[in-house]
């Protein structure tokens, strides 16, 4: 996986096509998280991230997989789609940004994005630090309540979608 990074970053690995301005970021999709949800929230979830998955495949719109380390890999279920989609990364964090300590900047750059369309676990902590980061940055940034998630019984969901509406596009759903 290191090997396929670093090969992307340094240009010997291409985009298949002209990189598009929407990127979708995948945060934190891990079972140590995910299995904090209640299981409707976590079907609801998984269903409407492997719609945005199926597109990104689909439009072949680059998708970034963000994933804490130490705490396992993108669940199965999300994994099996993230397969079908052309241009893909993973990047290995060990905080709760994104950006931080990694070569996400890099590799959006090489995809020549503009628009961030954010999905994950905890939005209001390491979804919204990445978000917060990417605008930092100049990113537009998008995401919505449905692909989006805080543990159950998060007390920072109504401040974080607060923060969504008043920094970015905030969606009662994820259409690209």
């Amino acid at each position: 996986m290191l090997v396929k990074l670093w090969n992307f970053l340094s240009g010997k690995i291409r985009p298949t096509k002209a990189p598009s301005s929407l990127v979708v970021l995948l945060i934190d999709m891990q079972d140590r998280f995910f299995n904090l949800l209640e299981q409707d929230t976590r079907d609801e979830l998984v269903a409407q991230q492997i719609r945005v998955i199926r597109t990104c495949a689909r439009k072949d719109i680059p998708l970034v997989v963000i994933e804490y380390q130490g705490f396992g890999a993108t669940i199965e279920s999300l994994a099996r789609e993230i397969a079908q989609v052309p241009r893909t990364l993973t990047i290995i964090k060990k905080g709760s940004d994104g950006f931080i300590g990694t070569g996400l900047r890099k590799a959006l750059r090489r995809f020549g994005a503009k628009k961030l369309a954010l999905m994950g676990m905890n939005a209001s902590c390491c979804v919204r630090d990445t978000a917060e980061s990417a605008i930092s940055r100049k990113y537009e940034i998008l995401t919505a309540d449905d692909v989006i998630a805080d543990e159950a019984g998060g007390k920072g969901r109504k401040k974080s979608r607060q923060w969504y509406e008043a920094n970015g596009l905030f969606l009662k759903s994820l259409i690209i």
